[in-house]
Protein backbone atom coordinates (compact mmCIF):
# COMPACT_ATOMS: atom_id res chain seq x y z
CA UNK A 1 0.00 0.00 0.00
CA UNK A 2 1.40 2.88 -1.49
CA UNK A 3 1.78 6.29 1.70
CA UNK A 4 -1.45 8.43 0.03
CA UNK A 5 -3.17 5.08 0.03
CA UNK A 6 -2.76 4.17 3.90
CA UNK A 7 -3.08 7.73 4.71
CA UNK A 8 -6.58 8.03 3.25
CA UNK A 9 -7.40 5.07 4.35
CA UNK A 10 -7.25 6.27 8.14
CA UNK A 11 -8.54 9.22 7.69
CA UNK A 12 -11.68 7.27 6.64
CA UNK A 13 -11.42 5.47 9.36
CA UNK A 14 -10.62 8.36 12.02
CA UNK A 15 -13.91 10.02 9.77
CA UNK A 16 -16.22 7.26 10.58
CA UNK A 17 -14.91 7.22 14.25
CA UNK A 18 -16.20 10.85 14.45
CA UNK A 19 -19.34 10.79 12.61
CA UNK A 20 -20.16 8.15 15.20
CA UNK A 21 -19.73 10.99 18.36
CA UNK A 22 -20.50 13.96 15.77
CA UNK A 23 -23.26 12.72 13.08
CA UNK A 24 -24.46 16.57 12.53
CA UNK A 25 -21.27 17.53 11.33
CA UNK A 26 -19.29 18.26 7.69
CA UNK A 27 -16.10 16.24 7.75
CA UNK A 28 -13.51 16.73 5.32
CA UNK A 29 -9.65 15.76 4.53
CA UNK A 30 -7.55 18.21 3.91
CA UNK A 31 -3.61 19.15 3.97
CA UNK A 32 -0.93 17.41 2.24
CA UNK A 33 -2.36 14.14 2.80
CA UNK A 34 -5.35 14.83 1.65
CA UNK A 35 -2.99 14.98 -1.70
CA UNK A 36 -1.83 12.18 -3.91
CA UNK A 37 1.84 12.51 -4.37
CA UNK A 38 2.24 15.27 -2.32
CA UNK A 39 5.31 14.99 0.20
CA UNK A 40 4.07 16.38 3.71
CA UNK A 41 4.59 14.99 7.43
CA UNK A 42 2.46 12.39 7.42
CA UNK A 43 0.05 13.52 9.63
CA UNK A 44 -3.35 13.67 9.04
CA UNK A 45 -5.45 16.73 8.45
CA UNK A 46 -9.46 16.82 9.00
CA UNK A 47 -11.69 19.94 8.83
CA UNK A 48 -14.98 20.08 10.71
CA UNK A 49 -18.24 22.15 10.13
CA UNK A 50 -21.02 22.22 12.37
CA UNK A 51 -23.57 24.78 12.73
CA UNK A 52 -22.60 27.49 15.19
CA UNK A 53 -25.06 26.19 18.27
CA UNK A 54 -23.75 23.01 17.89
CA UNK A 55 -19.68 24.09 18.56
CA UNK A 56 -19.53 23.55 22.06
CA UNK A 57 -21.15 19.99 22.13
CA UNK A 58 -18.58 19.44 19.61
CA UNK A 59 -15.88 20.40 21.25
CA UNK A 60 -17.03 18.29 24.15
CA UNK A 61 -17.54 15.27 21.53
CA UNK A 62 -13.78 15.77 20.48
CA UNK A 63 -12.62 15.77 23.93
CA UNK A 64 -14.52 12.84 24.79
CA UNK A 65 -12.56 10.67 21.61
CA UNK A 66 -9.28 11.69 23.29
CA UNK A 67 -8.30 14.84 21.04
CA UNK A 68 -6.63 17.74 23.16
CA UNK A 69 -7.35 21.76 22.15
CA UNK A 70 -4.69 23.55 20.98
CA UNK A 71 -4.23 26.89 20.57
CA UNK A 72 -6.51 27.84 17.14
CA UNK A 73 -4.53 29.15 13.84
CA UNK A 74 -7.32 32.10 13.32
CA UNK A 75 -10.36 33.10 15.01
CA UNK A 76 -13.59 31.39 15.38
CA UNK A 77 -11.78 27.61 14.98
CA UNK A 78 -11.43 25.27 17.58
CA UNK A 79 -8.07 23.51 17.10
CA UNK A 80 -7.36 19.98 18.64
CA UNK A 81 -4.24 16.84 17.99
CA UNK A 82 -4.33 13.96 18.85
CA UNK A 83 -1.79 10.62 18.77
CA UNK A 84 -3.18 7.30 16.92
CA UNK A 85 -1.98 3.81 17.31
CA UNK A 86 -1.17 3.47 13.49
CA UNK A 87 -1.60 0.23 11.24
CA UNK A 88 2.26 0.22 10.51
CA UNK A 89 3.77 0.79 13.73
CA UNK A 90 4.52 3.52 15.51
CA UNK A 91 2.13 6.58 16.50
CA UNK A 92 0.41 8.91 14.19
CA UNK A 93 -0.73 12.86 14.72
CA UNK A 94 -4.18 13.50 13.88
CA UNK A 95 -5.28 17.57 13.99
CA UNK A 96 -8.75 18.11 13.81
CA UNK A 97 -9.88 22.41 12.91
CA UNK A 98 -13.58 22.88 14.07
CA UNK A 99 -15.20 25.64 12.31
CA UNK A 100 -18.81 26.77 12.50
CA UNK A 101 -20.90 26.72 9.47
CA UNK A 102 -20.11 30.04 7.34
CA UNK A 103 -17.16 30.58 8.51
CA UNK A 104 -14.48 31.55 5.46
CA UNK A 105 -11.67 29.27 6.75
CA UNK A 106 -13.99 26.46 5.83
CA UNK A 107 -13.83 27.30 2.12
CA UNK A 108 -10.13 28.54 2.17
CA UNK A 109 -9.17 24.85 3.51
CA UNK A 110 -10.74 23.07 0.61
CA UNK A 111 -10.20 25.52 -1.98
CA UNK A 112 -6.22 24.82 -1.34
CA UNK A 113 -6.75 21.27 -1.23
CA UNK A 114 -8.84 21.12 -3.94
CA UNK A 115 -6.08 23.30 -5.82
CA UNK A 116 -3.13 21.36 -4.65
CA UNK A 117 -5.05 18.01 -5.94
CA UNK A 118 -6.10 19.84 -9.50
CA UNK A 119 -2.02 21.51 -10.11
CA UNK A 120 1.20 19.17 -9.98
CA UNK A 121 2.93 23.03 -10.35
CA UNK A 122 1.01 23.78 -6.84
CA UNK A 123 1.94 20.89 -5.46
CA UNK A 124 5.62 21.64 -6.59
CA UNK A 125 5.58 24.79 -5.22
CA UNK A 126 4.17 24.49 -1.95
CA UNK A 127 6.87 21.64 -1.30
CA UNK A 128 9.27 24.18 -1.83
CA UNK A 129 7.38 26.38 0.31
CA UNK A 130 6.92 23.83 3.44
CA UNK A 131 11.14 22.89 3.19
Amino acid sequence: MNAFSLLSRLFTLEKHRIASAIPYAHIEHIGSSAVYGLKGSGNIDIALQVLQQEQRKATDALTRLGYLEKQALFPGLSSFHQNLQDPMGGMRKYNVHLLPEGHREWQRFLRFRNCLRASSDACRQYEEIKK
